[in-house]
């Protein structure tokens, strides 16, 4: 049987405070993100310095807040094990490992560790369900970059584009959406809240882009798969700059909510994986106080991290696209 290569992709996190500015300039680097007109991309490596610099005392505040860096590589290496586990328990001679586009360990290291392994093919896994330019492209040029540095074309490496709606991650999501409503007393008064990451207008628009089609779909799939006939809203987190965004924001649905009468918010992190500064910091922190200042009781659903379910889910979705 050939040796059987998985990379699962993340952003990365700062692990400590010192980290966070080093972890903002790699963020702003990218050109995907940080998008500049033609002919002046010289002066990125100028402004992901100054934006970092900028950014990072407030950043840095908002780490201490959760602990004093980010879980985010605890969490993705916990997948990589539990992902591993299932596809040896389904036959195939498998090494997983991460590759994080921001931070450490990057996608060299893992593209060295695939080579040591001696892996004969393999499967890039995005840990973003929705695709976005921004995130998955990004991660699978970053990788194929570094595949390119170590070794030949002898391996050929299949992809995971996007699993907005596959059923493995949708039920895992639902189980985890249906115990945290079965502790609201009210259900009558009670609204499901899915959060997604936000995306710039101008980048969501982009002829390629499918983000805001597969987060709304993705959000369909889950109340379906409830059969949920109650209220639910989607709305959008983590702006950044005076540039416009997609909507609505999460302030804007808190209000909603509070107009239309909701007691209690099951908040669900749509876009995210595993738990980290979005969820920790700004779901549960910023937004849940703001929630409350409201009247609303806020129930933040964990991300799936290292759910049994959600490791199926991967594990089928490599399957499904070995070369």
């Amino acid at each position: 049987m050939a040796r059987l290569g998985v990379v699962l992709l993340n952003l990365g996190g700062p692990a400590t405070l010192d980290d966070v500015e080093p972890y903002l300039h790699e963020l702003f680097s990218d050109p995907l993100l940080l998008t500049l007109p033609r002919g002046v991309g010289w002066l990125r490596p100028l402004l992901a310095r100054l934006i970092s610099r900028r950014r990072a005392p407030e950043s840095r505040e908002n780490y201490r807040k959760i602990g004093g860096g980010s879980p985010i590589l605890a969490h993705t290496r916990a997948q990589a094990e539990a992902l591993e586990k299932e596809l040896v328990r389904r036959g195939h001679d498998a090494r997983v490992t991460i590759a994080m586009r921001a931070w450490h360990p990057r996608a060299d290291v893992a593209a060295k560790e695939m080579v040591e392994a001696g892996v004969e093919r393999g499967v890039l896994v995005p840990l973003y369900p929705q695709y976005a330019r921004v995130t998955t492209l990004s991660a699978f040029l970053d990788f194929e970059a570094a595949w390119r540095r170590v070794s030949d074309e002898r391996v050929r490496w299949g992809k995971v584009r996007s699993y907005p709606t596959h059923a493995g991650w949708i039920a895992a999501v639902t189980a985890d959406v249906k115990e945290a409503l079965a502790a609201v007393p009210d259900r009558e008064k009670a609204a499901l809240f899915f959060s997604a990451h936000g995306l710039p207008v101008r980048q969501a628009r982009h002829p390629q882009e499918t983000y805001q089609q597969e987060v709304e779909a993705t959000v369909r799939a889950v109340v379906a798969h409830l059969g949920w006939r109650g209220r639910w809203h989607l709305g959008y987190q983590s702006r950044v700059g005076p540039m416009k965004w997609l909507g609505p924001d999460v302030e804007e649905v808190i209000d909603t909510m509070a107009r239309e009468g909701t007691t209690d918010a099951v908040v669900y992190p749509i876009t995210f994986t595993s738990d980290h500064s979005e969820t920790l910091y700004e779901l549960d922190l910023l937004y849940g106080e703001k929630a409350r200042a409201k009247g609303l009781r806020w129930h933040r659903v964990r991300a799936l991290n290292g759910s049994p379910a959600f490791a199926s889910a991967l594990a089928d979705l490599v399957e499904a696209n070995v070369p």
